[in-house]
C-alpha cells in the first residue's frame, strides 16, 4: 500500500490538526521507508502579527519556539518509524494555502495530508485552507482527515463515477489493494430532474472492471441530488464509508454563499476521510 506514498507533505500548526494528520500518515506508512515533509506556515496577516506582539513574543523567540516544536514532532515520528526520513520547512512569506500548494508542487509530493478538527468555514478570509483547491492547482492527491477517522482502518471506499472513466481515482485506489476485506462502492450522482446515460454507462463499465480485478467486494448505487457533495456525504454516512475519493469541482463544492466545500461539512467525529485528486 504505502509504496505509492514515498513523499508525503504534512502542514503543521501545532494543534490537534497536526496530531490527526501525523497519526493518519504513520498508519498509512506501515513499515516502509518514506520521506515525510513537515511544513509550518507563519501567518503573514496583520492580525496574526498583532496577536504575536500582544503575547510579548519577538520574531526570534517565535522562530525558536517553532524550531523546538518541529524537532519534538521529528523525534516522535522517528521513535515509531525509525526508517522514515523527516524534513522540516518554515514559510514566512506566503499565505497558508499558497505556501502549502507551492511546497507540494516543488516536492512533487505523492500525498498531502491535512488534519481538520473543525469545519473552519467561519474563519476570517485568508485563514481558510481548501484541500480540493490545492489538489486542483497542484495535481497532488490531498487527504483530509478528522479525529473520528483515526481508529478506523480502510474497509469501505466510496468512488463517484461520472461520464468519463475514473482513471485517476482507480490509480489511487490501488494503494489499498492489499487491505483485507476492503469494499468498493461505486456511485453515480444524478440530479432529481434528469438522467445521464453517459454516467450510468461509465458506472457499469467501471463496476465490471473492478468486479473482475479487485480482490474485495464491489457494489454500485445511483444517488439523486442536485448538490453532489452533500449527496455523497449523506451516502458515506449511510454506509459507514472510511474513505471518499473525489475530483475537485462538482463533487467537492457544497454551496455558493457562503462558499462551502465538502471538507467543511464533515463533523469532527466523522470516520470518512476525503481524498481529492485532479483528474488530469
Amino acid at each position: 500500500m504505502s509504496a505509492r506514498f514515498n513523499t508525503i507533505l504534512i502542514p503543521v500548526d501545532f494543534t490537534l490538526n497536526t496530531e490527526v494528520a501525523i497519526a493518519k500518515t504513520l498508519g498509512l506508512l506501515e513499515d516502509s521507508r518514506a520521506d515525510i515533509h513537515l511544513l509550518h506556515v507563519r501567518r503573514t496577516s496583520w492580525h496574526a502579527r498583532l496577536l504575536q506582539q500582544l503575547n510579548g513574543m519577538s520574531d526570534n523567540s517565535y522562530r525558536d519556539r517553532v524550531s523546538q516544536h518541529m524537532q519534538e514532532i521529528v523525534a516522535r515520528i522517528n521513535k515509531v518509524r525509525p526508517s522514515v526520513r523527516v524534513i522540516t520547512w518554515v514559510d514566512n512569506a506566503q499565505p497558508v494555502e499558497k505556501a502549502i500548494a507551492a511546497k507540494a508542487a516543488r516536492l512533487s509530493a505523492d500525498l498531502l495530508v491535512i488534519g481538520k478538527h473543525s469545519s473552519g468555514w467561519m474563519l476570517p478570509i485568508g485563514r481558510k485552507v481548501i484541500p480540493a483547491r490545492i489538489a486542483a492547482a497542484t495535481g497532488v492527491p490531498v487527504l483530509t482527515v478528522k479525529p473520528g477517522s483515526l481508529q478506523n482502518p480502510i474497509r469501505t471506499v466510496v468512488i463517484p463515477v461520472g461520464p468519463k472513466f475514473p482513471k485517476k481515482k482507480l490509480e489511487l485506489l490501488d494503494a489499498w489493494r492489499d487491505t483485507p476485506g476492503c469494499t468498493i462502492r461505486l456511485v453515480s450522482c444524478l440530479s432529481h430532474d434528469k438522467d445521464d446515460a453517459y454516467s450510468k454507462d461509465s458506472l457499469l463499465n467501471t463496476f465490471r472492471l473492478l468486479k473482475t480485478s479487485w480482490p474485495g467486494s464491489v457494489e454500485y448505487d445511483v444517488l439523486r441530488g442536485n448538490n453532489h457533495a452533500k449527496a455523497l456525504l449523506k451516502y458515506c454516512k449511510k454506509v459507514n464509508a472510511d474513505m471518499l475519493i473525489v475530483y475537485p469541482g462538482e463533487e467537492t463544492n457544497a454551496g455558493v454563499f457562503p462558499a462551502r466545500y465538502i471538507s467543511d461539512l464533515l463533523p469532527s467525529d466523522s470516520r470518512t476521510q476525503i481524498l481529492a485528486i485532479q483528474p488530469v
